[in-house]
Parts: structure tokens; C-alpha cells; sequence
């Protein structure tokens, strides 16, 4: 019997905003983005001295680019996120556990708490639920920052992450996995084209959810429901505010970060969450303190092992088979 994830449901109305959904995404789409991504690409190619003059090299650019835009795919990969696959007997009984590649517990987005989607949001794209997907500033300075042509600075959507997670996760090659994590404007561009198809395609909520079951928060656990339970023995559903600010926070760094390996650096950055979070209205400063002072009081549960699993069950030739 396989368990896996499904695609993403439509929970309830997301958090921030309050319970308010972007607006319709077709009607604010083509234009502002294709001028912004158009004056990043012209400003990019001007910085290394390509365009001339400048009138007329940047016009080019920018027509040039945008019907290139409108060419790249939009097609996003829908990845099944596996988990531990359950051998049964007739009976009922449980033959062997099968541990997937990777320590994943996939979650809907119901069964993650509001604090915690409150602090991912806030730390990684606190205007998550009003942009369409899209880090138009980013771009820009990327552009103008990189007259080389190497992206090396620039933020990203919590979609824009999602849209380079499932890219690297669905990689069938080295060289599908490079193209996923290039440093360059092209990549850069070809995610935004793939990011803003998705904005149109699925809610604010469903995006999150994807985002939380595929992003690495180290120690070996992929998404939230195994991070939860690898830091804190706990399912996704029972994480506090100190928790939850934690492992927001994770995302960035999570080796940097790593409670188990770097405990201080780990309450840093959980003040720091947490600090973010009190800017923004969404905890009081007693809130702030309070979790601010709390211990890590981690429990980590190690991932499952690796090892062959038919060789502890209670029908291991069967298993085998």
C-alpha cells in the first residue's frame, strides 16, 4: 500500500491579508511585468556596454525580451511528493515499512497552524499574498548589479522558491539540476515566466502548501511534517510560536542554522523571525519577548534509517519479493 501526496487542496483562506486572496492575477499580469523584466534585461545588456545607442539599444531589448517572455514555457511539473510506503499482509498486519530517498512527511495546508504560516511568510516574502508571484525589484537589481551577466543578488517569491524547488526535485540529470539552480538572469527569467503561470493557476494557499512540503530544512528533513518531527518529536499540527519561528527560519540556512550543530545560532535567527514578525503586527511585543526566551527544548527523532527494511520484518523473503 503507497502513501503519497496529493495535489495540493484549496484550504481555508490564508492568514495575512486577513483571509484575503490577491487580486485576480490576469488582470494586473503582462504589462508591468514584461516592462520591468524588459528594463532589467535592457539595463543588464547597457551596464556591459552591448547596447547602443542607448534610445534605441534598450527599445530593442525590451520588445526583444518581452516576445521572448511570452515564448518560454509555462508548464510547471506537478511532483509527487513520496513518503513511507506500507507492506500488509491479508490480514492487515504490517509485513515492512519502505523509507522513501528522502525523510518527507507530506501535509495539507489545514494541518499547518496559523503561527506557523504566519512566521514562513513573514521571514521569506512578507507581501506573499498581495504580489503575483513575482520579485520585480529583484530582477532589476539583479540586472543592474551583474553587467557580467552572473545573477547574484536579488530576492525571491515564496513562489518563485517553489517553482526552482520542484525544478531541482523533478531533474532527471546533472545537467536539468544546473539549469535549476543557474546563476544567471536567464534562469532568473525563465522561473518568473513559470512563476506567474502558476499565481494564475493555483491560490495563494495551495502555493504555500506545495512550498512547505518541498523546501529542505536540513537535518535530513524535507518539508514541514518531517521537520517538525525531527526537531521536535512533534506532528506539524502541534508546533508553538517558538517552534514555528524556528524552523521559519531554518529555510535560509538550514546548516547556518542547525539547532542540533549550532544552538546559537539557531536562537539568533529565531529572534530574528520573531523580531520580523512583530513589525509586521502579527505578534505583540510581549508575544516577541516571551518566545524569545524560551528554550530550543528540542527532541530530535533521527530519520528513518536507510538500511534494508525487509531485513527486520516479520516476512523478509516476502518482502524481498
Amino acid at each position: 500500500m503507497t502513501v503519497t501526496a496529493t495535489r495540493p487542496s484549496a484550504p481555508p483562506p490564508p492568514l495575512r491579508g486577513p483571509g484575503r486572496q490577491a487580486p485576480a492575477r490576469a488582470a494586473r499580469r503582462p504589462r508591468k511585468l514584461l516592462s520591468i523584466i524588459s528594463l532589467a534585461v535592457a539595463a543588464g545588456l547597457l551596464a556591459a556596454g552591448i547596447v547602443t545607442p542607448v534610445v534605441l539599444g534598450a527599445g530593442l531589448a525590451a520588445k526583444s525580451v518581452s516576445n521572448h517572455f511570452e515564448s518560454l514555457p509555462t508548464a510547471l511539473p506537478e511532483p509527487t511528493l513520496g513518503r513511507d510506503s506500507v507492506i500488509l499482509a491479508s490480514d492487515g498486519s504490517k509485513i515492512a515499512t519502505l523509507h522513501g530517498t528522502e525523510n518527507r512527511v507530506p501535509v495539507t495546508i489545514a494541518q499547518v497552524p496559523a503561527i506557523m504560516k504566519t512566521a514562513i511568510v513573514d521571514i521569506e516574502d512578507n507581501r506573499f499574498y498581495s504580489h503575483d508571484g513575482i520579485d520585480y525589484k529583484g530582477l532589476l537589481r539583479a540586472a543592474l548589479n551583474d553587467s557580467n551577466g552572473s545573477y547574484s543578488q536579488g530576492g525571491s517569491t515564496i513562489t518563485q522558491q517553489y517553482v526552482k524547488n520542484v525544478l531541482l526535485y523533478s531533474a532527471d540529470s546533472a545537467e536539468q539540476a544546473a539549469a535549476a539552480t543557474d546563476k544567471s538572469i536567464a534562469r532568473k527569467i525563465r522561473e518568473a515566466r513559470l512563476a506567474l503561470a502558476l499565481e494564475e493557476r493555483w491560490s495563494k494557499s495551495q502555493i504555500l502548501e506545495g512550498y512547505l512540503n518541498i523546501v529542505y530544512f536540513g537535518q535530513s528533513a524535507y518539508g514541514i511534517g518531517a521537520a517538525a518531527e525531527r526537531y521536535f518529536g512533534e506532528t506539524v499540527n502541534q508546533l508553538t510560536l517558538p517552534q514555528s519561528a524556528l524552523l521559519a527560519g531554518l529555510v535560509q540556512s538550514p546548516t547556518a542554522y542547525d539547532p542540533i550543530n549550532h544552538p546559537q545560532a539557531a536562537l539568533k535567527r529565531r529572534a530574528e523571525v520573531l523580531r520580523r514578525m512583530q513589525q509586521l503586527g502579527h505578534l505583540t511585543a510581549a508575544q516577541e519577548k516571551a518566545a524569545e526566551a524560551a528554550p530550543l527544548a528540542l527532541h530530535p527523532v533521527a530519520p528513518p534509517a536507510v538500511a534494508d527494511p525487509c531485513l527486520s520484518s516479520t516476512a523478509p523473503f516476502y518482502c524481498d519479493w
